[in-house]
């Protein structure tokens, strides 16, 4: 390590290169790596600035990294941009690539422009993770932090990991192919993730949300192996996001593999407004696009369901929610009726037997999808009055999940996929 470093004024740049940085780059930084254990270069520079505040700069290049990154307040871990400064877990890491668990008061700390790539064969160890210092009440916690055009993958746990934080952002980053989730937070309040792409992640969800008044804007969530996103609190807002093909390879009928997943009863008061859901992979779907378990008094509108053979919107107990102006989602019928063919009709036959009707296709290949999702010891009959040969046909729904996906031909409906359903 070559060191030129004087006490920092408030916002004093320290400059860290790489080993293989240029050779400008290098002349003109406070602290050169040699390519082994470069936390430590890194962690002296951040030390160093940690009185008053200030901006750590990477040189594009990597950095081989044997031991976490301690960050402090008032600092920021700032790269060279395009994913220029990773931070690569070395050595068989068991340990989180950057972390920021402060034991005293403050706030503000940063990381931007850099690329993070975990020790996936690991065990232990998420890309970023942050935590308050375990007292109760917490002397120190995260707070006002900021993350910002960072890539972080290959994690051997979650790309992003935080226990504890007030005032958050997560921003224009991507998070994937990591052995955990791509996000997981909780145990605070107020954070703010806008413009970044969860996708491929191998945990039980891209990303959890387990704490309150979280805004969760214009995000991706995108092939993660199981849920797609799963929220737990109150007061949160998911708004102009897109949920696309989450838990399709996985989804089975022993399983609730969603793409947006509302749990427990703590869960009340979020709004999901303009949000588009697209359930089906390689001819595979996603359960549901929406699961809603036990959470009560939710708003649920203005969203898109695109998906033939997905249930959009999933709540077995009806607990309270509002829910209405929804493109393709479930019109559920518990009386007999003439369905119109218009997405999909959940059948639910808690009050009985149901002889239902389906009218007429308006647009040449459209599809309609009818699945009986509760069943309450009764049957329901269809009468399709053009079908297949134009002649009158009458199918039987008589367990849950039978499904029947019809094409309408311009004169008949033609059957697309047929789950259980009896015609005689």
């Amino acid at each position: 390590m070559r060191s030129r470093y004087s006490p920092p004024e408030r916002g004093f740049q320290v400059v860290v290169a790489a080993s293989d940085a240029t050779d400008k780059a290098k002349r003109v930084a406070d602290y050169v790596c040699d390519g082994t254990a470069d936390q430590e270069e890194i962690q002296a520079a951040i030390d160093a600035t940690a009185s008053t505040g200030g901006q750590v700069r990477l040189s594009a290049g990597n950095f081989a990294i044997s031991a976490a990154i301690e960050m402090t307040h008032a600092v920021g871990l700032i790269g060279s941009g395009d994913n220029a400064s990773i931070l690569r877990a070395i050595d068989d890491i068991e340990d989180n690539v950057v972390e920021y668990c402060p034991t005293t008061a403050g706030g503000f700390a940063n990381l931007r422009d850099l690329e993070i790539i975990g020790h996936a064969e690991g065990t232990v160890g998420h890309g970023i993770y942050m935590c308050d210092d375990g007292e109760a009440p917490p002397v120190g916690d995260p707070r006002d932090w900021t993350i910002d055009r960072v890539y972080i993958r290959e994690c051997a746990q979650d790309g992003i990991h935080i226990t504890a934080n007030w005032g958050g952002k997560i921003t224009n980053c991507i998070s994937e192919t990591n052995e955990g989730k791509g996000a997981y937070l909780t145990g605070g309040t107020q954070t703010f993730v806008k413009g970044s792409f969860f996708a491929y992640n191998k945990g039980d969800y891209g990303v959890q949300i387990a704490t309150p008044d979280c805004q969760f804007l214009h995000n991706y969530v995108f092939r993660n192996e199981k849920s797609g996103m799963y929220v737990a609190g109150d007061n949160n807002v998911l708004v102009g996001n897109k949920f696309l093909s989450n838990g399709c390879e996985t989804a089975s009928t022993t399983n609730t593999h969603s793409n947006l997943i509302l749990w427990a009863s703590a869960t009340y008061g979020t709004v999901i407004v303009g949000n588009n859901f697209n359930g089906v992979y390689g001819g595979k779907n996603t359960k549901y696009d929406i699961y809603i378990n036990q959470a009560v008094n939710n708003i649920i509108t203005g969203n898109s369901f695109e998906t033939i053979g997905t249930t959009h919107i999933y709540d077995p107990l009806g607990t309270g929610q509002i829910i209405g102006n929804n493109v393709g989602a479930d019109d559920t019928v518990k009386a007999s009726v003439a369905i119109s063919p218009a997405g999909k009709t959940s059948i639910d036959t808690t009050n009985g037997a149901l002889a239902l009707s389906l009218k007429d296709g308006t647009t040449l290949g459209q599809f309609c999808e009818i699945v009986m999702t509760v069943d309450g010891g009764h049957d329901a009959t269809l009468t399709i009055a053009h079908h297949a040969t134009d002649d009158a046909e009458t199918a039987t729904f008589a367990d849950v999940d039978d499904r029947l996906i019809l094409q309408w031909e311009g004169t008949h409906w033609n059957t697309w996929q047929n789950t259980g359903v009896v015609f005689p």
